[in-house]
């Protein structure tokens, strides 16, 4: 669901990882690609997941750093 090209689908996805956190650690290379994604509620819900999923972080680290450097949805 995380590659679906929807981004209600994607989002919703995102979302049910952020709510079972450090299991959801295998997703983690698909969420950072998330955090690129055009829409607002996808990289918010994409942040949010790896926020609760809280290790194995490391390939997403630069795209989080670049997302709240620049993005407005997530200050």
């Amino acid at each position: 669901a995380l590659s679906d090209a929807d981004a209600e689908v994607q989002s919703r996805a995102a979302l049910a990882l952020s709510r079972i956190g450090a299991k959801g650690e295998p997703a983690v290379p698909q969420l950072a690609k998330l955090l690129r994604s055009p829409a607002p509620e996808v990289r918010l819900y994409a942040a949010e997941a790896l926020a609760r999923i809280g290790r194995g972080l490391e390939p997403a680290v630069p795209d989080l750093v670049r997302l709240l450097q620049s993005d407005r949805e997530l200050k």
